[in-house]
């Protein structure tokens, strides 16, 4: 059964049904007719933990803007319990203002039992949650169940901040999640994810654990992947117990999970400071518990940016046995990172004085400029995932899903503008079309047309040369021989 929603009218209708009681909206899809307007309305987010939302949202590509909460449970929905296939799907949600203490840009909330599956997909959140928060994420604030959630497909700008908490002992922010728990069996897949945006958090409170990630703060999920996601942006975290990762602040280890990352990339500042000393941060993963089996994973990735903390590893700060996790063709710089080639995985027992390697391959530290050349990443596909931008991302290779200019590419241009003039060669050498393009704007200028034996073709607009091909009687543009 499709619920069409209009207005802003509509929509808080939606809500107000959920927490009245009067539907939850279970095997039913909210679909969004058009882009909709918040700002002048007091909103209360779809369903809480008492009387959760368990519908779907078709967001249709429209947009949700103006959400302004300070409710505990902040977001455009206060809790989501899923079911067999639940899903929200292509929804833009702008503008954004959260101060909860459990805020997510799409969901605070997200309960998935085992045998459920919600997807997220194709959604973009732009805007603040700043707050005194104890978990938050840029699309969900925290996970918990033994079902499987997969995000996907999202585009996520939005400056975090979580402040001081005086009276708990924990906090949590991630780019895309703030948490992921289960109890045994649970499954989160991120993928195709692009985030931007500072993520802090800063907690004053004696003993306490902060845990701050690109994509997730805390993971604590028997399988986890992550795809093709990048993160750029600030990464702080200060607590007394702080633990800093450029995609996961905190990971928890079993011996029955798995941890993946393929084909991905972080480009951002990550800090660390504990009030205890001893801070550590991870280009991926800041900081590991538990013990048992190898279960982390990672390959065709890289870090730039910086770091700063006490104790820093390129890839991962690994607390779980003497056991290394698999790295293979992953890189990082090392003078941005300010790190040697071979500091990627530092055992924290002996914080950064043992550097693990048993598992690495194909792997380490280049230089600044090294990082720019296609033929130094073993093992990676230039042609469907990766891209070596113009000028995009500092000029270090990027996801083809990102909007860039490629080195190499040519750029299109519409020759029905341009004047198509024909002239010989020069007279006195054999000059190549390279050394032409730098010599032949003062010819131009100049009217001159010097004799030789072959002939130039140039494309000329506003006395600019745009292009130069050799005369060969073969098409040059879309029209012109």
């Amino acid at each position: 059964e499709i619920v069409k929603v209009e207005t802003a009218s509509d929509l808080m209708k939606i809500s107000d049904n959920v927490s009245k009681g009067v539907t939850d909206y279970k095997g039913q899809t909210i679909e969004i007719m058009q882009d909709i307007d918040l700002s002048s309305e007091t909103w209360v987010p779809i369903g809480n933990t008492s009387r959760p939302f368990r519908g779907n949202i078709q967001g249709n590509g429209y947009t949700i803007s103006g959400i302004r909460s300070n409710d505990v449970y902040g977001g455009l929905i206060g809790c989501w319990a899923s079911q067999k296939s639940s899903y929200i799907d292509n929804l833009i949600v702008e503008n954004i203002q959260l101060t909860g203490k459990r805020s997510g840009g799409i969901v605070s909330t997200l309960w998935v039992d085992e045998n459920d599956k919600a997807d997220i997909s194709n959604v973009t959140v732009k805007g603040t949650i700043n707050g005194i928060s104890l978990i938050s994420g840029g699309v969900v604030g925290a996970i918990s169940g033994n079902g499987k959630v997969q995000i996907s497909g999202c585009n996520i700008d939005v400056s975090m901040y979580s402040g001081p908490v005086y009276n708990d002992n924990y906090g949590c922010i991630g780019g895309v999640v703030g948490s992921a728990t289960d109890s045994g069996s649970g499954e989160l897949i991120i993928s195709s994810c692009i985030v931007n945006g500072n993520i802090t958090t800063e907690q004053t409170y004696s003993y306490c654990s902060s845990e701050a990630g690109g994509i997730i703060g805390l993971s604590k999920v028997k399988t986890f992947k992550i795809e093709q996601c990048s993160k750029k942006g600030r990464v702080s975290c200060k607590a007394y117990y702080a633990h800093t990762g450029g995609f996961i602040g905190s990971a928890e280890i079993r011996s029955d999970s798995s941890l993946i990352i393929s084909d991905s990339y972080v480009n951002a500042d990550i800090t660390s400071t504990c009030t205890n000393g001893n801070s550590q941060c991870g280009g991926f993963i800041g900081h590991t518990t538990g013990a048992g089996g190898n279960p982390i994973k990672i390959t065709n990735s890289y870090v730039t940016g910086s770091m700063d903390a006490d104790n820093k590893a390129a890839f991962v700060c690994w607390y779980s046995e003497y056991v290394c996790p698999v790295v293979q063709n992953c890189y990082f710089d090392m003078a941005k990172l300010g790190l040697s080639k071979e500091q990627m995985v530092c055992h924290l027992e002996t914080f950064s004085k043992d550097w693990l390697s048993g598992n690495i391959t194909n792997s380490g530290g280049l230089s600044t400029d090294g990082m720019k050349v296609v033929d130094n990443y073993v093992g990676w596909d230039f042609e469907n995932v990766w891209g070596m931008p113009v000028a995009f991302n500092e000029c270090y290779p990027a996801l083809k899903i990102e909007d860039f200019e490629e080195k190499g590419e040519k750029e299109e241009i519409d020759y029905s503008e341009y004047k198509i003039e024909i002239y010989s060669q020069f007279s006195n050498c054999n000059i190549g079309v390279n050394q032409a393009f730098g010599l032949l704007p003062a010819m131009v200028k100049d009217g001159e047309a010097l004799k030789g034996e072959k002939g130039w073709l140039f494309a000329i607009k506003d006395e600019q040369i745009a292009e130069i091909q050799e005369y060969t009687d073969t098409e040059f543009g879309p029209s012109v021989t």
